[in-house]
């Protein structure tokens, strides 16, 4: 259990560094178990989740719940950690963000594949 509480702070900790959320800012986090016991299991984590990662609160999604539009997600020890943005990032700015990196990755992978063309 101690492991997965550490694997769940450590990857909204990721999420949240991802996405340019200072480290001091609680948010919500959202958490979903591979099955039904599972997220009982994470359900009786909730409350040092919340301690050991500073968030304002922490809710275990059923497996079949809907995660949120606008949100970022990640596995960790077979739990699904779910970071909801709405609020948190300006989605616009994210989405140019985003592009520009991706555009930059782009142009990086050009200049490899030149050089291993030659």
């Amino acid at each position: 259990d101690v492991r997965e509480l550490i694997a769940v702070v450590s990857a909204a900790r990721m999420l949240k560094a991802e996405c340019r959320i200072s480290p001091a800012q609680k948010v919500d986090l959202l958490v979903r178990g591979r099955d039904a016991a599972h997220s009982q299991r994470l359900a009786a984590l909730r409350d040092s989740m919340v301690f050991v990662g500073r968030f304002s609160s922490v809710e275990v999604l059923a497996p079949a719940d809907q995660v949120p539009q606008e949100s970022l997600a990640t596995m960790a020890e077979g739990v699904e950690v779910i970071l909801p943005l709405a609020g948190l990032v300006d989605m616009a700015e994210e989405r140019k963000r985003v592009a520009k990196e991706i555009e930059k990755v782009q142009k990086e992978l050009g200049g490899l594949e030149g050089k291993l063309g030659n």
